[in-house]
């Protein structure tokens, strides 16, 4: 008799994930699905997000990337094997730690570039500015007063 291949069901909770229903519909998000075509890419991707301290968030954030039209090149080096080799491994660091830095990722793709660069590398940091609003007061700076220095 032929053990049946697992479903992915199966595979998103062996892996870790939490909400496996959701997990499901983002896994098969057409524009992650074509980011992952390269062979045994999605087997590697799926295992790895299941390392992250939230495999869901990093899902739902590479879901984000995929369909980001100023993303999806970046992301696909990210996760080709030509990639230097920690470049995967901090991209998921950073998407499953924190929706913060996620949404930032997200919102200024050209950040990838930050990630993809090989392990003692120089890294030009000029243009690099990443303002993160932590306190949601619009201002970046995590004091929880807003840019006239009062209540947000």
């Amino acid at each position: 008799m032929t053990a049946r291949p697992p479903t992915l069901t199966s595979r998103l909770l062996h892996a870790g994930f939490a909400d496996l229903t959701r997990s499901a519909s983002l896994w098969s998000d057409p524009a992650l699905q074509e980011a992952l075509a390269e062979p045994g890419r999605a087997d590697a991707l799926l295992a790895a997000v299941g390392t992250c301290a939230d495999p869901d968030l990093a899902l739902l954030q590479l879901v984000r990337l995929a369909e980001h039209p100023d993303a999806r090149e970046r992301l696909g080096a990210l996760l080709d094997e030509g990639a230097p080799p920690r470049a995967r491994t901090r991209l998921l660091a950073v998407l499953g730690a924190s929706s913060a830095l996620g949404d930032e990722v997200v919102r200024r793709p050209e950040l990838l570039d930050v990630l993809a660069v090989p392990d003692g590398a120089a890294l030009d940091t000029d243009d690099i500015d990443i303002d993160i609003d932590i306190d949601g007061d619009g201002d970046g700076d995590g004091d929880g007063e807003g840019e006239d220095g009062g209540d947000p």
